[in-house]
């Protein structure tokens, strides 16, 4: 039941940001994030509807457009750079930027970027994503890696 609920909020999150978002394309990845359950369909999705460019790499541009700054730190949509991570509020979009990166493309290795935190620092960086609705974009694979690397 907690999973359900949880869910409910999530999508219940992105159809209030799609009230906010007016980028066509924007609002094309906030429908893919509420209505897709695996990072592998969907960049099916994102391949089929934008095939002359990496799906990864539209994904990541589209997060940096969404990305806001303030004193506070950096989010995307509704994930925030954990308070805990001592990292530099300049650095920190390029830290979440190389977590979905590594979560999307299935990568076997953790970027140099992400080696550089402490490892105790990881599970913060997991949930960014994990309990936000960012979540499609984690390959279970990727979470089972940095769980292990904890």
């Amino acid at each position: 039941m907690p999973a359900t609920l949880q869910e409910g909020v999530r999508r219940d999150v992105i159809k209030n940001l799609r009230g906010q978002v007016t980028e066509p394309e924007h609002r094309f990845f906030l429908a893919l994030l509420m209505n897709v359950t695996t990072c592998k369909d969907l960049l099916t999705l994102v391949k089929q509807r934008f095939a002359d460019t990496s799906p990864v790499e539209t994904v990541l541009r589209w997060l940096e457009e969404l990305a806001i700054q303030s004193e506070d730190g950096v989010s995307i949509l509704d994930a925030y750079f954990p308070e805990s991570v001592p990292i530099t509020p300049d650095e920190q979009l390029s830290v979440l930027l190389a977590t979905a990166r590594f979560f999307m493309t299935g990568g076997k290795k953790m970027p140099a970027l992400l080696r550089k935190i402490d490892r105790s620092y990881m599970p913060a960086l997991i949930l960014t994503f994990t309990r936000t609705s960012l979540s499609p974009l984690m390959h279970s694979a990727e979470l089972a890696n940095l769980q292990r690397a904890r």
